[in-house]
């Protein structure tokens, strides 16, 4: 699983995320529902480790995510074969996360059902600034906690 900005990252404007997943598994994820969040956090301390990095993450998304008919099957693969697409709020696209005073992260569930039982996958990840390149060829990192499965 990775994220990626999809299209332009405009101050003051809507923009988009997009996690790209696939299914390792051997059986095919039934009824697949995504819910996502994001918010902003303050990067560590100076000399600090981004592995304290302290994301609020949407543990109780997933528990509150009723299952639904949705549809929606994911077949077992390798290749990053699926994405969803997030529409960010305008307030969150600031100049603080050009300046990497503030850190934008996204996090969240995917909840599908495979033959036998009922599964929840959670995922976190933040954009870390990198001097020298625009925004959009920023690297999406794992956060230090959020990211499981059953």
């Amino acid at each position: 699983m990775e994220a990626q900005l999809f299209g332009p990252f405009e101050i003051g404007k809507e923009f988009r995320t997009k996690i790209l997943y696939d299914n390792v598994g051997r059986e095919p994820a039934i009824d697949v529902t995504i819910k996502a969040g994001s918010g902003l956090v303050d990067p560590p301390p100076v000399g600090g480790l981004f592995g304290q990095l302290k994301v609020e993450v949407v543990y109780k998304t997933c528990f509150a995510v009723a299952p639904e008919s949705t549809k929606i099957t994911v077949y077992p693969s390798t290749a990053r074969s699926y994405e969803h697409v997030s529409i960010m709020a305008a307030a969150l696209a600031k100049q603080e996360i050009k300046d990497g005073t503030k850190i934008l992260y996204v996090s969240g569930c995917f909840r599908y059902s495979t033959f036998n039982r009922m599964h929840l996958s959670h995922f976190c990840f933040f954009m870390r600034s990198e001097v020298g390149k625009d925004v959009a060829e920023w690297r999406w990192r794992n956060c230090p906690e959020g990211n499981y499965a059953n």
